[in-house]
């Protein structure tokens, strides 16, 4: 949903599927060009799908995402070219090995938004958040 003026508007997500639910708020378009994703698994039965769109209506954005273990030890690195109002996405399983938990940060040439879904055990069990300002 994308919207044009000047008035206020207040907006959330909620991604419904058959015994499990996500929300996360709407963002301003204007997005951030280095974001914190403080929470990222790959532990106990969790993965981590990060999602992050590019807002600008014509240019396109050269974002990376950096992952780290929880005391801190790089685990490599995720690039992508996003077009405009175009998304990607990456799991934490491809980076973080089986058992370790961890954070990211998103590096981008141009403003972006991303949410963040983790689902655990059979998809039952779920949680969503938006990347953080740094």
């Amino acid at each position: 949903m994308r919207t044009r003026g000047s008035g206020q508007v207040v907006a959330i997500c909620n991604e419904v599927k058959t015994g499990q639910a996500m929300s996360y708020s709407a963002f301003p378009t204007t997005g951030a060009t280095n974001l914190s994703l403080p929470a990222q698994s790959n532990w106990g039965g969790w993965d981590t799908w990060t999602f992050i769109q590019n807002p600008d209506d014509y240019n396109t954005a050269t974002v990376t995402v950096y992952y780290y273990r929880e005391d801190g030890f790089s685990r490599g690195s995720y690039g992508q070219t996003v077009q405009p109002n175009g998304s990607a996405y990456v799991t934490a399983s491809s980076h973080l090995h089986p058992g370790e938990r961890g954070s990211a940060r998103v590096e981008s040439s141009r403003s972006v938004v991303v949410i963040v879904n983790q689902v655990g055990g059979t998809g039952d069990q779920t949680m969503s958040y938006n990347g953080l300002l740094r």
